[in-house]
């Protein structure tokens, strides 16, 4: 359930950066890899999308990717993904899930 939940904001994000914002397919697709490293690196502590702490992005795009190899100059996509996905939940999911906040 959560993977598929996970995949849902995922996908429902990327429809929104293509077809609202006018991004390029290549960058879509980008933001699709690094957003699935993102939920690879949360489903290993039984974290998603809905449950990520600011403390876990920040480890995910700082000591994981560093641990995989990849270069602080190659992290700044999966940085760029990483944040907007989190202001666009913020703005437009956030609400559906916690109608109370």
């Amino acid at each position: 359930m959560q993977d598929n939940q996970d995949q849902g904001l995922i996908d429902d994000f990327l429809i929104f950066l293509e077809i609202g914002k006018g991004r390029t397919v290549g960058t879509v697709d980008g933001y699709r890899r690094h957003l699935h490293r993102l939920v690879d690196f949360l489903s290993q502590s039984g974290q998603s999308l809905l449950t990520v702490s600011q403390d876990d992005l920040e480890r995910f795009t700082g000591l994981y990717l560093h641990q995989k190899g990849i270069l602080p100059r190659s992290r700044k996509p999966a940085i760029a993904a990483v944040t907007r996905l989190d202001r666009w939940a913020d703005a437009n999911v956030l609400d559906l899930v916690y109608p109370a906040n």
